[in-house]
């Protein structure tokens, strides 16, 4: 009977807090933004990747969705306001974005980024691919002072935590960089690496390609 009670108090106290935030949302303009920017399709696929990817109920509408991870993901406001920016500056103050994660010095993001615990998380990129996957203490950014000398990303590439990725290098399509490798060299397609300075432990054979890595 008590743990009925509290479960049901519990729902209700997440109930009140989802319309409180989604009403704080559409009054700071969040939701018109999400609803009317030119990138809307872009964050809806950011969405709906990061829904599937953090395990969360992916039945209910975007605008639901959108609310409850600007609520509960704060690395997910941080990809929210680069596709918006320089719209965020004014957005930024009722929801703070992740200060750890660094990403507005990429050039380009492909749609489907998605971070888990994302502390202490530098992306210097010239250009990220499609749903790609970068985790905590992930570095990437230049060799030398000059901005030529950063790393492409190509889609479906799955970065572990603890990760460099330094210079003029390109890591392949559905590439897996393993937890604490350095990556200084160029990555084929369809590779996993690991070590310092990485190198190829093994091939992504077609038929892996696509699933969960």
């Amino acid at each position: 009977m008590i743990k009925t009670f509290y479960y049901l108090l519990d729902k209700l106290f997440r109930k009140i807090a989802f319309y409180f935030n989604f009403i704080l949302l559409l009054v700071t303009g969040h939701i018109l933004i999400l609803c009317l920017h030119p990138k809307r399709k872009e964050i809806e696929e950011d969405i709906e990747r990061f829904c599937k990817e953090h395990k969360i109920g992916e039945q209910g509408s975007i605008i639901f969705r959108f609310v409850f991870l600007m609520k509960n993901k704060k690395c997910f406001r941080n990809l929210f306001y680069y596709r918006i920016r320089p719209r965020n500056r004014l957005l930024i103050p009722f929801y703070p974005a992740d200060k750890s994660l660094n990403i507005n010095s990429c050039k380009a993001i492909g749609t489907g980024l998605v971070f888990h615990h994302p502390y202490c998380t530098i992306l210097n990129a010239k250009s990220i691919g499609k749903n790609c996957t970068v985790r905590h203490l992930t570095t990437v950014g230049n060799k030398f002072e000059n901005d030529d000398y950063r790393p492409t990303i190509l889609d479906n590439v799955n970065i572990g935590s603890g990760v460099t990725i330094i210079g003029d290098i390109t890591i392949g399509n559905n590439c897996v960089i393993g937890a604490g490798a350095v990556v200084v060299k160029s990555i084929e397609d369809n590779c996993v690496v690991g070590g310092n300075p990485a190198r190829v432990l093994r091939r992504i054979e077609p038929n892996e390609v696509g699933n969960d890595k």
